[in-house]
């Protein structure tokens, strides 16, 4: 099911310029009033005709600069999105949009603006319904997921899921593959593992911490990692922990970050990073947040996703908008 709605803006777009000052940060919002969506656009993606997908709990959105299309399920419609409650996104290397949900996999066509349920195949299911709750592609165009029951890499081609094990009583929950063409594993225990995609050894890079891993950025040779309940660490890719990151608001009193949700550093080597706590940047090793009563184009403090786009403009998905 298809609906379309004619509205001028839809969320928050970051405009940056290189080597800004607190002067040049200026914030757009692009949400329609009360919001563009229940809940948080939790994925921003751009595909090869420039358009922005957003993934919701409510279906996916499109923006293609005019107008805002929204793709939802539906039961009667083998064709229409898979599942409403969207988890994540990727482009693959023939810029296919395939689409993570609550109950499997699927992928955009764009000629026909239809998708095809992707039938996963396990050891054990040729049709396998998976709860897939991250989703990634490493240089090879293989597809990573991590879903309830492990994590494992995904032939594009013929469906079939080779499933990879961490130690025992862990749980994966991200899924990231670095420009390096390593694919790494956050788990709900802290532990972080490298896997090389060629060999499919598995390294433990980082024991476990005891708070889940959100997120996942690696660059030149350092790890950021985010954590539900220790915020932003760095190590080395080696496990060295270098660095927890504190902030102080208006109190003073230096605080963690949050549960961080998203870390990427933009083309011109910020880091930008979204969490419970609203919306940081690091420039020349400085932390800076966006405090929302300043920086009044942020539509909510509670940051999903980051994203920058083709044009190196930032896209922040928050809640409601």
């Amino acid at each position: 099911m298809i609906k379309r709605w004619l509205i001028l803006l839809l969320m928050v777009l970051v405009v940056n310029l290189a080597g800004a000052n607190e002067k040049n940060y200026s914030f757009r919002k692009i949400s329609p009033p009360g919001g563009l969506t229940y809940g948080a656009i939790k994925n921003i993606k751009q595909d090869g005709l420039d358009n922005i997908w957003l993934a919701t709990n409510y279906g996916l959105i499109r923006y293609d600069s005019e107008n805002i299309t929204k793709f939802e399920s539906n039961l009667s419609d083998s064709t229409s999105l898979l599942h409403n409650v969207v988890t994540g996104m990727v482009l693959d290397h023939q810029n296919v949009l395939w689409i993570s949900t609550r109950i499997g996999l699927c992928h955009f066509n764009q000629s026909t603006q239809t998708f095809t349920h992707v039938k996963i195949k396990t050891e054990s299911r040729t049709d396998a319904r998976l709860n897939i709750i991250s989703l990634d592609c490493d240089k090879n165009g293989n597809l990573w997921l991590a879903d309830s029951h492990g994590f494992g890499i995904l032939n594009a081609v013929n469906h079939q899921l080779f499933r990879l094990k961490t130690d025992a009583g862990e749980s994966p929950r991200i899924v990231y593959c670095d420009n390096n063409g390593n694919v790494w594993l956050g788990t709900d225990r802290g532990s972080v593992y490298k896997i090389d995609p060629n060999t499919l050894i598995i390294e433990k890079i980082v024991e476990e911490s005891g708070s889940e891993i959100q997120s996942i950025f690696v660059d030149q040779g350092k790890l950021w990692i985010g954590m539900q309940s220790k915020g932003l660490l760095q190590y080395s890719v080696t496990g060295n922990l270098s660095k927890q990151y504190l902030f102080e608001k208006e109190d003073g009193k230096p605080q963690t970050l949050g549960n961080i949700r998203k870390i990427i550093k933009d083309r011109f080597g910020r880091l930008w990073v979204g969490s419970t706590k609203g919306l940081f940047i690091e420039e020349n090793e400085v932390l800076k947040w966006f405090n929302p009563n300043i920086y009044t184009g942020l539509v909510n403090l509670s940051t999903f996703d980051i994203f920058e786009d083709k044009e190196g403009g930032i896209w922040i998905g928050s809640w409601t908008g």
